[in-house]
């Protein structure tokens, strides 16, 4: 199914591009949320997830172009990874390797702020499921 065409997608992209002047990503969505949080996979952030990409693949960034829309939209470090897989498409996925990577150096490279706590972030249990 086409997303880009439903009324859901156009409204949601109007209501944040007209108050943000672009759709928001998934931090300023849910400002206390980890990237591999639940509420990323159902409800809402889904939903938010799905309007992201639609819009993301829409817009056709530049690197340059990315890399500015997120420093106007600086990610917790938490986010770093995922930030870095929507710029560059990054071929990690544990972040423990991700920190070893190219991508990282290209973040720090770019003073990304909170790229050295990108870890301390990411694995901090605060974050962990329990139940």
């Amino acid at each position: 199914m086409d997303y880009s065409k439903s009324e859901w997608y156009k409204r949601t992209k109007e209501i944040q591009t007209a108050e943000f002047g672009a759709v928001i990503p998934p931090w300023i969505f849910s400002q206390n949320s980890h990237p591999d949080g639940i509420e990323w996979r159902m409800g809402g952030g889904e939903s938010q997830i799905m309007v992201f990409g639609i819009w993301w693949n829409e817009k056709k960034f530049s690197e340059k172009e990315a890399i500015d829309y997120f420093k106007r939209f600086t990610p917790p470090p938490r986010w770093l990874m995922w930030m870095a897989d929507v710029i560059w498409g990054v071929d990690v996925w544990e972040p423990e390797e991700f920190v070893n990577s190219s991508f990282y150096d290209k973040l720090t490279e770019l003073n990304f702020i909170g790229i050295q706590s990108f870890l301390s972030d990411y694995n901090d249990p605060r974050w962990a499921i329990t139940g």
